[in-house]
This record gives structure tokens, C-alpha cells and sequence, in this order.
């Protein structure tokens, strides 16, 4: 059985073809007996890495359906919470075949990691919103190619729940936005309020990317899911994307994995 929250992010509104693609996923995650799934949208907070972090908090705080065979404690009937194993991430702007989004979620039950899907840029021949460990692999769109990444996009993303489980129980210091902080929201006059943690704060690191000169280091300005994928790599998360989704990232144009392998003119 494998118990699947989704994190649905719908900030300017929600794409058809996103939509229907989310509600095939549904429908046939209810024909099938291992699996259970359900969606958390959000859309209510203008910083992303703060949503994709209170998403990912309620995840863990959530409970799937206990079994029918639930144990019988004391006189009544006690319902013991049965956590989500996995945290998959749905921006919006993203349609994808049927079966992609379960596929996807299986692949991070078996690396107990994190594990996307390949999605170009919303531009032509800019390559995708993940990277590679190594670039030069050949990549097959369609196929069940799973490839060790460096960072990986969260528009269409399966998290394990050891891997947030991981990030809370990290104490050995300050490295790469770690350990993360439980942080206020919905702060109510009497002070109370609910919390979440900052699993997807951005953070800077020393660019590999750019030729260091004499005036000084530069940095390189993570975005929120790069810079999550920064704190997985640091507490020993294995990270991959994975071919077989079929996915079209929808901008002024729905771009393919086609458009962003383009040769550069």
C-alpha cells in the first residue's frame, strides 16, 4: 500500500489541462486496491518556499484511512493514524499522462528519496528545471530511466517521508539552511498560533556555475526547490528524476521535454 498526499498548487488559477490531467490520477487511484491518494491545495500564501513548506508540514501531520482491520483497544474502537509515505508536489501549470503522478510515487517508495519528474523550462531550448548529476547522460523521454540529480524541480516531485523526517532530526549544525526552524503562522491576538517548519527556505551557496574572480566570492541564489534538494544532499537523500512522465509545462506556450532538449540556434 502506498498513501499519497498531494500538494496542489494552484496560484493563478487552475489550468485545464493540469486539471483534467489531476483528475484522471485520482480516478484511477480509486481503482486501484494498494493505493490510497488525496489532495491539499494551496494557494492562499503569496512566498512560495513558505506554501511548499506548510505543505509539506501538513503532510506529516496528516492521517491516511486506518484498514478494516483496525485493532480493537480498551471498550471502543481505536483508530490508530496511519501516516502518508509519500508528499508529491503538483504546480499548476503541469499536465502529465495517466499514471505518471503513482508511477512517480513509486519510484520514491523504492529509493526512499526524492524523485521528479524531467520538465523543460517555459522557453525553447533551455534545457529542464532540474539538473543532471552528470549532463551527458542520454535521456529517453517516455521510458523508465531513472537518473542521480543534483537538484530537482518541485513542480512535479515525490518526497519520501523519511526524507523530511530526516531534515527535523538533523543536529550536527548550521550547514546548507539546516537544521530547519518551526516557524509561527496564523498568529492569533492571544499569541497562540499554528506552526510549520521551513523545509524549503531558500538559501546561497558558492556557485559552481560561474569563473570565481579577484573581487570576491559569488554565490548562486537557490531557488526553493533547489535549495530543498540542497538540504536533502545534505543529510544523505538520494535524489533522482525519472523519464517516463510525459509532461508539458504550460506558459504562453505548453512546453514539452522536446522543446527544452532543443539544439540552441
Amino acid at each position: 500500500m502506498v498513501r499519497i498526499f498531494t500538494g496542489f498548487f494552484t496560484y493563478g488559477g487552475i489550468l485545464e489541462a493540469c486539471h483534467d490531467s489531476l483528475m484522471r490520477e485520482l480516478l484511477l487511484a480509486t481503482t486501484l486496491k494498494d493505493v490510497e491518494m488525496v489532495v491539499h491545495r494551496v494557494s492562499d500564501d503569496a512566498l512560495i518556499s513558505r506554501s511548499r513548506s506548510r505543505a509539506a508540514s501538513r503532510f506529516l501531520e496528516a492521517s491516511a484511512t486506518p484498514p478494516p482491520s483496525v485493532a480493537f483497544s480498551g471498550k471502543g474502537h481505536s483508530e490508530a493514524p496511519i501516516p502518508f509515505d509519500v508528499l508529491f508536489m503538483l504546480d499548476h501549470d503541469m499536465a502529465f499522462r495517466s499514471g505518471d503522478l503513482l508511477a512517480t510515487c513509486q519510484k520514491a517508495m523504492e529509493t526512499k528519496g526524492i524523485v521528479g519528474g524531467l520538465y523543460s523550462n517555459r522557453a525553447f531550448a533551455q534545457g529542464f528545471t532540474s539538473r543532471l548529476k552528470d549532463e551527458a547522460v542520454p535521456i529517453t523521454i517516455g521510458e523508465d530511466q531513472i537518473l542521480p540529480a543534483q537538484y530537482v524541480a518541485t513542480g512535479f516531485m515525490a518526497i519520501h517521508r523519511s526524507v523530511l523526517e530526516k531534515m527535523l532530526g538533523y543536529t550536527k549544525g548550521d550547514v546548507a539552511g539546516l537544521p530547519v526552524r518551526r516557524c509561527a503562522e496564523f498568529i492569533k491576538p492571544d499569541g497562540s498560533c499554528r506552526t510549520f517548519y521551513n523545509f524549503f527556505d531558500c538559501i546561497t551557496v558558492v556557485s559552481d556555475m560561474v569563473k570565481q574572480d579577484k573581487d570576491g566570492v559569488i554565490y548562486e541564489a537557490l531557488s526553493e526547490d533547489w535549495s530543498f534538494s540542497r538540504k536533502a544532499q545534505a543529510v544523505g537523500v538520494p535524489l533522482h528524476v525519472y523519464a517516463k512522465p510525459v509532461l508539458v509545462h504550460h506558459g504562453l506556450h505548453g512546453y514539452t521535454q522536446q522543446d527544452g532538449m532543443r539544439p540552441r540556434r
